[in-house]
Parts: structure tokens; C-alpha cells; sequence
């Protein structure tokens, strides 16, 4: 099996969750994988800040794709303090 950059991986996904996701869902979720594969751009593997990283970049982008804050019940609800949790716990 070869070896697939992660930036590569992350943007295939991205691509499949936007074709085959209907709904808000599928581009909210693509716009994610997208912002996570521009997060670690150019890494061949990926450190724990690094995955930190793309937690962070994933819940701004579903954040900015969705147009959300914080308590307005949207997936956000759940990403944001994701995103804090993993880097508090990666400090």
C-alpha cells in the first residue's frame, strides 16, 4: 500500500462527503475536511499539534461554511469544544 500525503487523503475525502452527503451536512463536513487538509499542507506525517490543529480548523470551517455561533444547536455545538478540549489537552 503506498503512502498518501495527509493533505491528499483530507481533500479526497472532502470531495466524496460533498458528492455523496446531501443536506447542510455534506459541504458543511467537506468544508471541514478541506480546511483540516490545508492545516497540515506540505506534512508527509502528522504530530499530535498537528491533529490539533486540523480539530481547530475543521470547527472554523464548519463554523464560517455554516454561518453558526455557539448554542444556535448546530453540529458547532459539538466541534467547538471539541476543538478547545484537544488543545487544552495537547498544552
Amino acid at each position: 500500500l503506498a503512502a498518501i500525503e495527509p493533505t491528499a487523503l483530507l481533500n479526497t475525502a472532502a470531495k466524496s462527503f460533498l458528492n455523496a452527503v446531501g443536506a447542510s451536512s455534506g459541504p458543511l463536513y467537506a468544508t471541514a475536511l478541506m480546511r483540516a487538509a490545508a492545516a497540515v499542507k506540505g506534512k508527509a506525517t502528522l504530530a499530535a499539534d498537528d491533529v490539533v490543529a486540523m480539530v481547530q480548523a475543521m470547527a472554523q470551517g464548519i463554523k464560517d461554511r455554516g454561518k453558526a455561533e455557539i448554542g444556535e444547536k448546530t453540529m458547532i455545538d459539538a466541534w467547538q469544544p471539541a476543538a478547545e478540549a484537544a488543545a487544552a489537552a495537547h498544552a
